[in-house]
């Protein structure tokens, strides 16, 4: 399902315009948007995975349990509705 792209202003520093036209001509993204966009992505996964890492350590430290095919995918429904 795609979402309408909405538009949001960034002011930034010379100096760091100048980095992000560089990284769009370095890396070869199409705009500075594209390459915005790739930098939140980036942070939205790093968050995710922060996440369940946390969670898999709380499970962890929760002691040992054996899980049946049910168990685990009322787990991935859990963890995907968060």
């Amino acid at each position: 399902m795609t979402q309408k792209a909405q538009s949001l202003h960034v002011t930034l520093p010379a100096r760091l315009k100048k980095f992000v036209e560089e990284q769009v001509k370095t890396i070869g993204y199409s705009t500075k948007s594209d390459y915005i966009q790739s930098l939140v992505r980036k942070e939205i996964r790093k968050r995710e995975e922060e996440k369940l890492e946390r969670m898999l350590l709380e499970g962890l430290a929760s002691g040992v349990k054996e899980y049946s095919e049910k168990d685990w995918a009322d787990l991935e429904n859990k963890m995907l509705s968060q």
